[in-house]
């Protein structure tokens, strides 16, 4: 698939818009029929590309410049609350799920409209709740945000500088987090503990990489944000 790359990228420089339609296509006919790479030695690629390159490309079409009609719909009221609305409502569900008694909470009709959620074929709810922390996102965390520049959020900003790195460690730090639940325990408490741990380890492999990239390099490195 990296051989497509090249001719994307060509495509969203210059017709972003018949970019993110051809995206948005293929992202509908793979899963309509199934399309999918085979792994070796049996089975299908856990993280279907013709499925998740759909996410990909929205994101680099929103980082050239949304249009001004996109812009004024993002930012209007109702879209933060159709977001709002979702976010609270897709926490409520699955907390819900998680404990036996409130589960009845939940309709049944809606639970089986929803589950399961189709991570392979980056499911359509699943797409929807990016879409949703988005939007809610752009309400609230202004381009020129203050915090934006201080200490506490730059491990965040680097796992950002960082993504490639940071989600490959991301998948083995879940393996490993799954590992503890089933072996381990399965209770909120150690949930909680496993996320703090492996943010802290996330924040601190992306604080590394930024201050070893100049050096392997042979520059100095850059001035840390914020400093």
């Amino acid at each position: 698939m990296i051989f497509l790359y090249s001719p994307v990228l060509w495509l969203l420089l210059r017709r972003p818009t018949v970019a993110l339609a051809a995206s948005a296509l293929v992202y509908a006919l793979s899963r309509r029929f199934g399309w999918n790479l085979h792994a070796y030695p049996a089975g299908e690629w856990p993280l279907n590309p013709f499925a998740w390159q759909f996410l990909f490309v929205l994101a680099a079409w929103c980082g050239l410049g949304l249009p001004r009609t996109v812009q004024n719909l993002i930012h209007s009221r109702p879209a933060l609350i159709l977001a709002a609305a979702y976010l609270a409502l897709s926490l409520a569900m699955v907390t819900a799920l998680f404990f036996p008694r409130a589960s009845g909470y939940v309709p049944t009709w809606l639970a089986d409209a929803i589950y399961p959620i189709d991570k392979t074929d980056l499911d359509p709810a699943r797409f929807a709740h990016v879409l949703a922390l988005a939007a809610v996102a752009v309400h609230f965390v202004p381009q020129d945000w203050a915090a934006l520049q201080s200490r506490g959020l730059r491990p965040l900003i680097r796992c950002g500088q960082h993504l490639v790195e940071i989600f490959c460690v991301g998948v083995f730090l879940t393996f490993a987090a799954q590992s503890i639940f089933v072996e381990v325990a399965d209770t909120i408490p150690v949930h909680l503990l496993a996320a703090a741990l492996g943010i802290a380890i996330m924040s601190a492999l992306a604080q590394f990489i930024a201050w070893f990239e100049p050096l392997a390099a042979g520059t100095r490195p850059r001035a840390a944000v914020g400093a």
